[in-house]
């Protein structure tokens, strides 16, 4: 790794240094900053976009229908959370910061689709066993056999969430290995093998090991390398209950980003981190557009890590197999939305998963049966979602770089772009319909988001929804190679909103040790001052 003595000294000097500076209010990033300003850290939040939340925003739109102005919510990407109880990662995080009575989650109600056959998912685990049982008699015994392994497992990583503040995290010594070990043999031996191997040895029926790993949906479209552990973390949706938050997804982001300004936090919204920046082999702040700069002495990421080391570090500031791993990193899938406004109440659950065969073809989420206050009386918000897989991604997008909100404007215009897009939109459409008949018939709004539209609006590569194809180990925790920076997202913890509020959690505990632990107010200690970042590398 290198140093440099390049000088910046042309640059202005911030007006104050941060403790702690976050790049990107995704889920992760505001998880974070809340839990650092809680314990009495100065933090500045970094967002490109005008709304924080990530893939946890919520928008408006309003079409004249009738003789009237008719106004639409709709969510830009996660719609059922897990975790948001008391023992929960989220439910956790909110009643550390004092914030649990700002939100009200609302019980999401599901429906599975596998061609002709049609199962209403019950809130209640053991009725939603005893339906599957019925449906399935003749794999009744393994099904109750999955779902206790699943339980084992997923209930096996809460060994050390007491001590962490009700965060689940792994074992960090070999004492605590061997202490994991002991107490969960079954999920040492099964967590890191392929779900697909677990479910075979309990049923072997092919419609309802389907049924089964629906919520597969939920880690990406490649069944085969999900392990034990991912899926079991989706259960969570069935032991303890998927909720959506009333008022959309985007209200909880919005209360996360309070906290933050509630403790002194500054929150920079419409402000687009360009590097990240290092002296002596320790980050010292953060390049804004326009060359403005921000002292701090951590940095926590909650951008794409793939872009984190690549644009806003660079190779020279990483051991070779570190940079190796990041460079070999692929997308996860990517996905594509049809937003629609309709003039009139379909009678479907709030979420629906459809299949013909394998696995699921497309979702849809009706956000106003859940919560009315997403659509005028009458009408719905009804979003339609697929994914789609990273290879064949380059198809949707132009030669320039589509991961800041102005850029690929000529392509965005393009009729091409647009015509691919509307023909996609449309063939899900068709898909729906044999659920929905006449859906179109209905239309008074509608807005498709494409690969490109993800890519946009999160900065993610290939606008991957799910991260990459794989975590990087030495990223559990949230430290990095690189003195004092951390990551948070995707990259350190996998796909989910409770997932990126857990790897939030991991790296304001990296950066404050203890602090989970306790009701923790820590001092800090500054190892940089605004004259740093004129003499910094910007990496």
């Amino acid at each position: 790794m290198e140093e440099s003595t390049e000088s910046c000294a042309s640059e202005r000097i911030p007006e104050q240094t941060y403790d702690v500076a976050v790049i990107g209010a995704g889920i992760g990033g505001l998880t974070a900053a809340a839990l650092l300003a809680h314990a009495g850290a100065k933090v500045a939040l970094v967002e490109q976009h005008v709304v924080p939340g990530g893939f946890c925003h919520s928008w408006w739109r309003s079409v004249r229908h009738g003789d009237a102005m008719r106004r639409f919510r709709f969510d830009a990407g996660a719609m059922d959370i897990s975790g948001v109880g008391s023992r929960g990662a989220i439910g956790s995080v909110l009643e550390r910061l004092g914030i649990s009575d700002q939100i009200v989650w609302l019980p999401l109600e599901h429906t599975y689709r596998y061609g002709a056959l049609s199962i209403d998912v019950a809130h209640d685990c053991d009725a939603y066993i005893a339906e599957l049982c019925a449906r399935f008699p003749e794999s009744a015994v393994g099904i109750k056999g999955f779902f206790a392994a699943m339980r084992a497992v997923y209930e096996a990583q809460y060994h050390f969430a007491a001590e962490n503040g009700g965060i689940r995290r792994a074992a960090r010594t070999e004492a605590e290995r061997a202490a994991y070990a002991a107490s969960h043999p079954f999920a040492v031996c099964w967590e890191s093998k392929p779900v697909m191997e677990l479910l075979r040895t309990f049923v072997t029926h092919r419609q309802a090991q389907a049924v089964l790993l629906f919520l597969s949906y939920y880690l990406g479209d490649q069944r085969s390398v999900i392990s034990v552990k991912k899926m079991a973390d989706i259960y969570a949706y069935y032991f303890d209950g998927g909720f959506y938050p009333q008022g959309g997804t985007g209200k909880f982001a919005d209360v996360l980003m309070q906290a933050v300004r509630a403790k002194g936090g500054t929150v920079l919204l419409k402000s687009s981190a360009q590097r990240i920046l290092v002296k002596r082999g320790r980050v010292c702040g953060v390049e804004l557009a326009k060359g403005r700069r921000l002292a701090a002495d951590h940095v926590i990421s909650n951008v794409d890590i793939k872009r984190t080391f690549a644009e806003f570090i660079g190779p020279e500031f990483l051991p070779a197999d570190f940079h190796t791993a990041i460079t070999d990193l692929t997308p996860a899938c990517s996905g594509f939305c049809v937003y629609l406004g309709v003039d009139f109440t379909p009678d479907v659950k709030s979420y629906t998963v459809s299949t013909k065969d394998g696995p699921p073809n497309f979702a849809f989420h009706v956000p106003s049966i859940v919560d009315a206050s997403a659509a005028p009386p009458g009408y719905a918000a009804f979003e339609i979602r697929t994914l789609l897989a990273n290879k064949g991604m380059h198809n949707w997008f132009p030669d320039e770089p589509v991961t800041e909100l102005n850029a690929g404007k000529t392509w965005r215009r393009s009729l091409e772009y647009n015509t691919r897009k509307r023909i996609f939109g449309d063939h899900l459409l068709a898909q729906v319909e044999a659920v929905v008949p006449d859906l179109r018939k209905h239309i008074v709004y509608r807005c498709d988001a494409s690969p490109v539209t993800y890519a946009r609006y999160s900065g993610a590569t290939n606008g991957a929804v799910y991260g990459f194809d794989k975590r990087l180990e030495s990223l559990e925790f949230g430290k990095t190679p690189i003195d004092n920076l951390f990551v948070a997202g995707s990259g350190s913890k996998g796909a989910g909103v409770e997932a990126a509020v857990i790897s939030g959690a991991n790296a304001a505990e990296a950066i404050i040790p203890g602090l989970l632990a306790s009701d923790l107010r820590a001092p800090f200690v500054p190892h940089v001052d605004a004259s740093d970042v004129r003499h910094s590398r910007t990496a």
